[in-house]
């Protein structure tokens, strides 16, 4: 049945008998130049053939594992699988009776690659691995088992997936990379600045920063504008270090001068927020003065101006004292009676001696 819209054709197939199944042709004309044609094929879909080669042990890792499932891409296109799911039992916990019972199971789409990777396993323990081919039509068998055998942690990799953004303020995030079986304890940023982008020629020794294990971003704010830097971001767990994630920034013209325009505002409030302390101190100081003879400003004029006024007080008050003395004594010059003198009595008797 052919259902044809204005720019799609669906054809439907019912009651499908196994001569339905085959190669079809589809033809498109519009009787301006030949017509085109395509072709479609008509699959019966069946359940897909059981995984067969699971090799998990060729290789062996911290804290996750690789598969390998041989010859899959080459079934029948009616039995090729959709997903292929692996089930993941320790050896201590495999249980012969019901090997699916407790066990951890990871799915991946299959799009014929014949290699999967899986994750969070523990180090130095040993797994037995199973797969099972799904698509629409069923499930598989269960694959004949395969040992995962991990090691002793490693150092950790690489940090991935860094983003940057230069376009003012320089800031870096990125996401925590697999740990390899030991937990990352830190992480070290090393920036170089380059005088010459071509010949990598440094301007100085290098610059490093530790942080933290959750510090997965950082503010370069503090980098020079118009600059071009070479930053190295490295991994650290208790085993050692990861290699270096290293990468190009180039920072704006922006760099120093927000920091700066941030600087100048802070001082600029600062500053107002002190003039108008003391602006109020002055007008409550002046207050004080005025009302009560209180406070600084009465207490500066008392300073500069209470000693002049003493000595003039101590001028007049002696100016008067003497006014008044030399106004005492004319009075009792003019009170007292006028002083006689007896000549003859003085000479009456002959001069005479006083006795030394």
């Amino acid at each position: 049945m052919l259902d044809t819209q204005s720019v799609t054709t669906t054809l439907t197939v019912q009651d499908v008998d196994q001569h339905d199944f085959g190669k079809y042709t589809c033809m498109a004309d519009n009787h301006i130049g030949p017509p085109d044609y395509a072709e479609l094929r008509l699959i019966e879909i069946l359940p897909p053939l059981t995984p067969t080669k699971l090799n998990c042990h060729e290789h062996s890792y911290p804290n996750f594992g690789i598969c390998t499932i041989g010859e899959l891409k080459n079934s029948p296109p009616g039995k090729l699988p959709s997903n292929i799911t692996f089930y993941i039992v320790p050896e201590d916990k495999t249980n012969k009776d019901n090997r699916e019972m407790g066990a951890m199971n990871v799915t991946f789409e299959f799009d014929g690659e014949h290699e999967f990777k899986f994750y969070h396993l523990e180090p130095k323990s040993r797994y037995e691995v199973r797969a099972q081919a799904i698509n629409e039509a069923g499930v598989s068998e269960l694959s004949a088992p395969d040992i995962i055998e991990t090691t002793d942690p490693w150092a950790p990799d690489p940090p991935s997936d860094i983003h940057y953004d230069c376009s003012r303020a320089c800031k870096m995030v990125w996401n925590e990379p697999n740990n390899r079986g030991s937990p990352i304890i830190a992480y070290k940023l090393i920036l170089k600045e380059i005088a010459h982008t071509e010949l990598k020629q440094y301007d100085a020794d290098s610059f490093e920063l530790r942080l933290g294990a959750d510090d997965l971003k950082v503010d370069l704010s503090f980098l020079k504008p118009l600059t071009t830097y070479e930053v190295k971001l490295i991994a650290i767990n208790a085993v050692g270090n990861s290699n270096a994630h290293s990468i190009m920034l180039n920072t704006s013209e922006y760099m120093e001068g927000e920091r700066r325009n941030d600087d100048s505002n802070w001082l600029e409030i600062l500053l107002l927020i002190i003039v108008l302390l003391i602006l109020l101190a002055l007008i409550i100081d002046a207050l004080c003065c005025l009302k009560r003879r209180r406070g600084f400003l009465a207490l500066i004029c008392s300073t500069f101006f209470g000693s002049d006024q003493e000595e003039h007080d101590s001028k007049s008050k002696n100016g008067l004292n003497d006014k008044t003395e030399n106004n005492r004594l004319l009075i009792d010059e003019r009170s007292s009676p006028p002083l006689t003198v007896n000549y003859g009595e003085k000479y009456r008797n002959g001069p005479h001696s006083t006795p030394v």
